[in-house]
C-alpha cells in the first residue's frame, strides 16, 4: 500500500468517526452519526441494534431547530411496532456528548432512524 492511500484512507476513517455523535452508546448497542450534505443540509442518524425500546434517548446535535424524523425502519409501513417521535423533535438547549444542543428521541427496537434539521 502506498503512502497516498494510506493518507486516503486515514482521513476518510477521520471524516467518518468525527461524524459520531455517542461512540459511547455500545454499552446500550446503539449507534448514531451526523452527515452533512454539500447544500448543509444535517441528518442525524441512530441504529438500535436490540431488541429493547430506548425511550427518552438523549442525542447531541450541532444546531437549534426542528428534526423532522424522515427515516424509521420501524414504522407501520414496513410491518414495525411502529415506535416514533411523531414526525420530529425540537432541539433542546441542553448541551449533551460535546454538542450544542440536543434532542429526546423514542428509539424503536432493531430499527434505523434519520433526523433531518429543518432550515
Amino acid at each position: 500500500m502506498s503512502v497516498s492511500s494510506t493518507c486516503k484512507n486515514t482521513t476518510r476513517r477521520k471524516r467518518l468517526l468525527n461524524g459520531l455523535i455517542r461512540p459511547h452508546g455500545a454499552d446500550k448497542s446503539v449507534v448514531s452519526f451526523l452527515r452533512k450534505s454539500r447544500n448543509g443540509d444535517i441528518i442525524a442518524f441512530v441504529v438500535n441494534a436490540t431488541p429493547v425500546v430506548r425511550y427518552d434517548y438523549r442525542l447531541g446535535v450541532p444546531e437549534r431547530g426542528f428534526y423532522r424524523e424522515i427515516i424509521n425502519t420501524d414504522a407501520e409501513t414496513y410491518g414495525g411496532s411502529n415506535i416514533g417521535n411523531f414526525g420530529g423533535v425540537q432541539a433542546q438547549d441542553v448541551p449533551w456528548m460535546g454538542r450544542e444542543y440536543s434532542i429526546l428521541i423514542h428509539l424503536p427496537p432493531l430499527a434505523t432512524l434519520a433526523f433531518k434539521l429543518e432550515k
